[in-house]
């Protein structure tokens, strides 16, 4: 398991600084969870979003991976 976590957290890091089309999945406040086309629902880690704009489940946003970690990302919808 402790290589598989380094693994993907690789590969996460890969990720970071790069914009990438995002389905947003849940909220809580401005605070949003999110989904790439590479996230499995219920398989895979999420996407914590932070926008400054209200945004709605289901909506496709364009944001910058701004964060990896072993199985999550973070990011921030581009403006």
């Amino acid at each position: 398991m402790a290589l598989q976590a380094k693994i993907s957290l690789e590969r996460n890091q890969l990720r970071v600084g790069k914009t990438e089309k995002l389905l947003v999945t849940g909220h809580n406040g401005m605070n949003y969870t999110a989904r790439s086309a590479w996230e499995a629902p219920d398989a895979d880690g999420e996407i914590m979003l932070f926008s400054k704009a209200p945004l709605k489940e289901g909506q496709f946003v364009q944001a910058k991976i701004t964060g990896a970690e072993t199985y999550d990302l973070s990011a921030e919808t581009v403006e």
